[in-house]
């Protein structure tokens, strides 16, 4: 039986399987690409890895965070947010409350209202979070 390429396996930086990926000319500038009636339909790696979360729909947002080596990033108490975050690269500590654990990639973690959390990356590589939050949200 041949193996099969995994999909999604990342080389290095702009690297998929061996090949320079060039950047098509809308993700350079400016960075999103809009409907007939002007909606945000894709957004581009550069776009997204800007810091700032995008909003996908009233009370959704999404953003994506590249965690240094070494450092760390950390969600404060909300009480009216959810958050459900995935690891697209690397490998990361997560703390919420008394739990700590280890994460590596297509893993997804919650952070539910009145929850804090800390995600750290322990590598020499980057690691990368995918984030989506739902704005006003309740327990019931």
């Amino acid at each position: 039986m041949r193996e099969q390429p995994m999909a999604g396996v990342v080389g290095g930086p702009g690297q998929m399987g061996g090949v320079d990926l060039e950047m098509e000319d809308w993700e350079v500038a400016p960075g999103r690409v809009r409907d007939e009636s002007s909606e945000n339909i894709a957004f581009s790696n550069s776009y997204l890895t800007s810091g700032q979360p995008i909003t996908v729909s009233e009370d959704i947002s999404f953003n994506v965070l590249v965690i240094k080596p070494g450092s760390a990033s950390h969600w404060s108490v909300e009480d009216d947010k959810l958050r459900t975050c995935s690891v697209a690269a690397g490998k990361v500590r997560v703390t919420m409350g008394e739990k700590t654990f280890q994460l590596g990639p297509n893993g997804m973690f919650v952070v539910r209202p009145g929850q804090a959390c800390k995600v750290e990356n322990r590598l020499y590589v980057d690691s990368v979070i995918h984030c989506t939050t739902i704005d006003n949200f309740y327990l019931q």
